[in-house]
């Protein structure tokens, strides 16, 4: 669950690319938004970095489709699916208020009152206060290249660092209902909540 977190937090903090933060919210929470980018994890316990690509789609209603690496995150605003494909196994359940809590769209509504600092000479935001540690952040910077994201840093409470490099951002028009309904491949062991 924490994996969703903070990928959605990609998609929440692409919005201060925009100097009228409500604005930019508005069009995230009323628009689809298709997100390509690639994390890099250093991991303080493991003295380890980990890379990896991945893919958000955020429909309407708290719908979602994340992909990262072997995991893909699936919600149709009533169902959640966390599928394992190295695995091969699936978690089912039904969304709860608890489960919606990290829903991308909920998140935008946390972020709209973080209290972001600019740091002009390196072009970038920074939470980092009492609110963020309360949510497992010790500091979020997002960097900006021609008034775009290029890259977000999260440093989290476990003191690991998770990257996120921006590749491609595109908010279509549609988006197919079916890539919020995770189909689920044969011979995946199905757990139900």
């Amino acid at each position: 669950m924490k994996k969703i977190v903070i990928i959605a937090a990609i998609i929440i903090l692409n919005a201060f690319a925009d100097s009228d933060l409500s604005a930019v919210l508005e069009k995230y929470t009323n628009s689809p938004t298709e997100i390509d980018f690639e994390r890099k994890t250093y991991w303080a316990v493991r003295e380890k970095e980990t890379k990896v690509k991945g893919k958000i789609i955020i429909g309407r209603n708290n719908k979602f489709n994340i992909s990262v690496g072997k995991m893909s995150y699936v919600s149709n605003g009533d169902a959640f699916w966390e599928y394992n494909s190295r695995q091969k196994q699936v978690k089912v359940q039904k969304v709860t208020p608890q489960l919606s809590e990290f829903a991308p769209l909920e998140l935008m509504n946390l972020l709209k009152t973080a209290d972001f600092i600019e740091n002009k000479p390196t072009k970038s935001f920074v939470w980092q206060n009492s609110k963020s540690l309360e949510n497992g952040y010790e500091k979020v910077e997002i960097f900006l290249t021609n008034s775009q994201i290029s890259k977000i840093t999260v440093n989290d409470i476990d003191k690991n660092i998770t990257t996120y490099i921006f590749e491609k951002t595109t908010f279509p028009t549609e988006i197919s209902e079916s890539l919020f309904n995770f189909v689920i491949p044969e011979g995946t062991q199905v757990y139900e909540n």
